[in-house]
């Protein structure tokens, strides 16, 4: 899901569910890592 919020739309937030989904394993240590990596703002 993606939710925009009506006090600034300047920057759309890129969260990582489960990880990289779809780069690695999903839900793993290594999803996580790889999110960040990609430049995920939340995971």
């Amino acid at each position: 899901m993606i939710f925009f919020s009506s006090i600034s739309q300047s920057k759309l937030l890129v969260i990582g569910h489960r990880g990289a989904k779809g780069h690695v394993a999903e839900n793993t240590l290594a999803s996580i890592k790889k999110a960040i990596e990609l430049g995920a703002d939340g995971i």
